[in-house]
């Protein structure tokens, strides 16, 4: 699968649209469509997507070779992590990323209430 349609299936996946997406990053909503049909990005987007979306990086990476008690996660002849340590660092990256996004929905969650509360009080007067 194509890194483009790996990003198109987890902003589906989160809910995301390509819109507020763009908008998220400072780009152009086209600019997220033409993502979309590419197999590669530079290093430095592809950071941006990860953090954005609470994801690792080895997310837009398709190959994966298993030897013995070991994966390497492989993309565009480089390794992006290969090893126990590797996948030990990789869980905790999403640990901490879901950590985050926690974090982010319990501040929505509370805005929300907030809201309510003042809505609740406007049509008590």
């Amino acid at each position: 699968m194509k890194k483009g349609e790996k990003l198109k299936v987890l902003l589906n996946r989160k809910g995301i649209s390509p819109g507020e997406f763009a908008a998220r990053l400072g780009i152009s909503e086209s600019s997220v469509f033409k993502y979309y049909n590419k197999n590669s990005f530079d290093s430095d987007l592809l950071e941006k997507f990860c953090s954005e979306l609470h994801v690792p990086i080895t997310y837009f990476f398709d190959e994966e070779e298993k030897t013995g008690n070991t994966t390497k996660v492989k993309g565009d002849h480089n390794n992006v992590a290969s090893g126990i340590n590797s996948q030990v660092t990789i869980l905790e990256n999403d640990i901490q990323a879901k950590e985050t996004e926690i974090t982010h929905l319990k501040q929505i969650i509370n805005e929300k209430e907030r809201l309510i509360q003042v809505l609740m009080k406007s049509n008590g007067k």
